[in-house]
């Protein structure tokens, strides 16, 4: 069982890691080609109402290995934000120093994700169906993410989105 959700264009399934601590939000377009209309409407607000709208449900998940690698360059980005004097020869970081010879010259960011099977082994779980006359089956949802989703690795308990991504092209195995 996942908490696991059906909305407008797409479903949601979210999935605990290092024992319950952090959890994988992972946002599944309807079709193919939806993850650009979902990616424009994505939202902190939205995020959060998809999370806290998931419920307790049976799914046959199937999401492949991932390993995501990226580099950026944020020098530009930060002057952008305002912070162009830290990058220049007037930036007064003195208090590191005790001099005022010290500006930044290159900031990287480096985010690295590896999603396998060992990194969702604590949201397995064995089910066991036992059925009641006269009641009707439990349904049993289906999340197989063989085209295009986007994925959030959040701290539970603040909700802080700590990684974010979008695998554009999944390479499923058939088992």
């Amino acid at each position: 069982k996942y908490h696991y959700g059906e909305f407008d264009g797409f479903k949601a399934l979210r999935m605990y890691y290092g024992g319950g601590e952090f959890f994988m939000l992972v946002l599944l377009p309807d079709s193919a080609k939806g993850v650009k209309e979902l990616e424009e409407k994505l939202s902190a607000e939205l995020i959060d109402s998809v999370n806290n709208s998931l419920k307790w449900e049976s799914v046959n998940v199937s999401i492949p290995r991932f390993t995501m690698d990226v580099r950026y360059r944020l020098n530009r980005y930060l002057k952008a934000m305002g912070m162009k004097t830290a990058f220049s020869t007037a930036a007064d970081f003195s208090g590191i120093t005790g001099k005022r010879d010290l500006f930044i010259s290159l900031v990287i960011h480096r985010a690295y994700i590896n999603v396998h099977e060992e990194g969702t082994e604590a949201a397995a779980a064995t089910g066991v169906t036992m059925e009641l006359t006269a009641v009707r089956p439990e349904k049993i949802y289906q999340f197989r993410a063989d085209h295009p989703f986007l994925f959030f690795i959040i701290h539970k308990n603040t909700g802080a989105i700590l990684f974010a991504g979008r695998l554009s092209k999944p390479e499923t195995k058939e088992e």
